[in-house]
């Protein structure tokens, strides 16, 4: 095959031997812990982490092979094997991704040591920064990016299998075919670590320079030995490029590498731009928003922990590093060594560059958009390695690099702290939303679409939340799926006349597709910051002053018929967890439902059972069901006491309260008894009432 073996070179003894200390392995394991498990009890799915999860359910695993085919058809087998192994509970996969993550820095740590046997702190120290360098932001999201994990996983696997079939006296072709099974693996799973396939050159030609010293049969040795990786990583552009059916649109089409056949001068400035600006976000600003001024405020709970917690790691990992320094076998890695760290200087460098090439390609970067970072995963590797090999070019010191380093870590560890506290009430918001959409629309016709002004999630999106809301309610025998979520946009309404009589809708997600009628909508507020319970919208809604008045607007065709009242099975306990402890939105929630179909009896038996408990709404409106439903079951003095509360609360629902009596006594004829009472309050409230 080409290989040219190395039978003099010091035999690779593996992760084991290359560390010394089997405390490593541990340490890294706690620093992952700290960094990124504390909250894992709390934390539930994100953005694409939702397509997964509903694949499962409403396709099967083998759906996987369908869902990736326009874009990585191959990363189906990734979920196809877990998912089965590790079910959906989210807890479980954030577990895993934290496992995944670590399982990569031990192969990062037996790759480097494989490289560089000689050189067994600085390894330490660069796996360890790699552990937790923050540069990636995206740990949270656990089913999506555990692919990524388990792929960079696959890329050092088959670098460790490299280098060790150039070191082996023996099997070394069993190494190589190994090494290269595994490059192909990793490369037709995802391509984000594609650009590192170029480090291989540069792996090849530092091993040989150990045996090898003349230029010339270096550089023939080098070329073939990487020739056969050449050819796999050659075969996957060719077939990216030129035979991966992609359908009508490439989610990620390499527009910059065709505009560099066209346009090589300002293409190259451009990519030269990207490199300049990745290479300063990955190796500097990734730290720099560790230390942001503005998260430190010194009253906040969460940073006195983080930054406490930081103290904690930083003392803890100088402590063990200079523990572990003593017990290192090679003496030549206590002494300055110009010839190594120029090595490591070019390699940590060449890593940072090749790493988002891929991403550079699709002309995007680290820095683009909301979920940038996660194109920066592939460059903590080569970052890592940059640092220590700085520090060790600085200063032949060791208590100031291993200081520094120590800091590092510690302040990594506060921010992912910080970073992951917010997706904990995320996650609460989404299954408060599920949960109440539930409790208020028991089951939902098939073809209904929810509408709303916004998203109602940071970090989550529109096709997410449209996805998550089928597992709410079985699937009927339609080829697509039966519920969607969609923005009402300006100028939505612009033709009445179109909407009201019904405008064709039609959406897609990958292999998901969805098509309705505006005039099977649900219309809906959800802003839970504000405190408020969800809120299906009827067109009488209209008047409601705490609404968008684009989102106003568009409630004449916002039609409840699609919601019915008996529920066919609950939500699934594996994903939205056990069903929550009767509160204040359940009681509102059950009343509005009850309100809808005219049951008023059930209004007031929540209405008081509500009290009882001693529930209350944050906006007063929430007691709008409650004041008609005690007026329609015939307790007006009730329902004149919460009305006359709810103005007291907020003068300016004067107006809305006026048409709500105006609609109940158009209904109902009060007794003359409260007379009294009844007309203090619309006084007071200031109403006109209808002849």
């Amino acid at each position: 095959m080409g290989f040219k073996k190395l039978a003099h070179s010091p035999e690779d003894g593996g992760f084991k031997a290359g560390f010394g200390l089997k405390s490593f392995p541990w340490m890294s394991f706690a620093l992952c812990v700290l960094a990124f498990g504390l909250f894992i009890p709390w934390l539930g799915y994100y953005w694409d982490d939702w397509p997964v999860v509903v694949s499962t359910y409403l396709r099967g695993v083998g759906f996987f092979w369908e869902f990736y085919s326009g874009e990585r058809p191959l990363e189906g087998w990734v979920y196809i094997l877990t998912i089965p192994i590790l079910g959906t509970r989210p807890i479980v996969w954030h577990i895993f991704i934290l496992v995944m993550r670590w399982v990569t820095v031990l192969m990062m740590g037996w790759v480097l040591r494989g490289l560089w046997p000689q050189r067994t702190r600085q390894v330490t120290w660069m796996a360890i920064l790699f552990a937790v360098y923050p540069a990636f932001e995206q740990q949270v999201f656990p089913i999506n990016f555990s692919a990524h994990w388990i792929t960079f996983t696959l890329y050092f696997l088959s670098l460790a299998l490299m280098i060790r079939s150039l070191r082996a006296v023996k099997l070394g072709w069993l190494w190589s075919l190994l090494a290269l099974f595994f490059a192909a693996l990793h490369l037709w799973t995802l391509e984000y670590f594609a650009g590192l396939e170029f480090l291989r050159l540069l792996v090849i030609w530092f091993i040989l320079a150990e045996s090898v010293r003349d230029s010339r049969q270096r550089v023939v040795l080098a070329l073939r030995n990487w020739l056969p990786y050449l050819l796999v990583i050659g075969a996957f552009t060719v077939w990216r490029l030129f035979f991966l059916d992609v359908g009508s649109t490439d989610p990620n089409e390499p527009s910059l590498l065709k505009s560099l056949v066209s346009q090589p001068l300002s293409t190259g400035i451009r990519l030269f731009q990207f490199a300049l600006q990745d290479f300063l976000n990955v190796v500097i600003a990734a730290w720099a928003k560790t230390v942001q001024p503005a998260v430190f405020e010194l009253t906040d709970r969460l940073v006195l922990f983080s930054g406490a917690l930081s103290l904690l790691v930083f003392g803890s990992v100088a402590y063990y590093l200079r523990r572990l320094e003593p017990d290192l076998s090679d003496e030549t890695a206590q002494t300055p060594d110009r010839e190594w760290i120029r090595q490591a200087l070019i390699f940590g460098l060449v890593a940072v560059l090749l790493g988002p090439l891929p991403v550079w390609l699709t002309n995007r970067m680290t820095t683009w958009g909301l979920y940038g970072s996660r194109f920066a995963i592939a460059s903590m590797f080569g970052a890592s390695i940059l640092w220590v090999a700085t520090l060790e070019w600085i200063t032949p010191r060791r208590l100031p690099k291993l200081l520094i380093v120590s800091v590092l870590i510690g302040l990594a560890v506060g921010f992912h702290v910080r970073w992951t506290n917010p997706f904990r009430w995320i996650w609460q918001d989404e299954l408060s939303f599920y949960w109440q959409l539930y409790w208020r629309a028991p089951y939902l016709k098939p073809g209904t679409t929810i509408a709303s002004d916004g998203e109602f999630f940071p970090y989550v999106g529109r096709n997410a939340t449209a996805l998550a809301v089928n597992l709410l309610y079985p699937q009927s025998d339609y080829p697509g799926i039966d519920y969607w979520f969609y923005e009402v946009a300006p100028g939505f309404v612009r033709d009445e006349d179109e909407m009201t009589k019904g405008k064709a809708l039609a959406f897609s997600f990958r292999k998901f597709k969805f098509n309705g009628s505006t005039l099977d909508s649900v219309f809906l507020s959800y802003e839970s910051e504000k405190g408020q319970c969800l809120w299906i919208l009827s067109p009488e809604d209209g008047d409601n002053p705490d609404l968008n008045p684009m989102l106003a607007e568009a409630l004449p065709i916002s039609n409840l018929d699609r919601i019915e009242r008996e529920s066919r099975g609950i939500p699934l306990e594996t994903i939205f967890g056990s069903q929550p402890a009767p509160n204040w939105c359940y009681f509102f929630q059950k009343a509005d439902l009850a309100r809808q179909f005219k049951d008023w009896q059930e209004v007031s038996r929540l209405g008081d059972e509500a009290q009882n408990l001693g529930f209350g709404p944050n906006n007063p409106q929430e007691w709008m069901p409650f004041v008609e439903g005690y007026a329609m079951s015939e307790r007006w003095e009730a329902a004149i006491e919460t009305t006359q509360h709810v103005r007291r609360v907020n003068r300016f629902l004067s107006p809305r309260l006026c048409r709500l009596w105006n609609r109940i006594l158009d209904m109902e004829t009060p007794p003359t008894e409260i007379d009294g009472s009844l007309g203090e309050m619309l006084t007071r409230l200031e109403c006109e009432m209808n002849p």
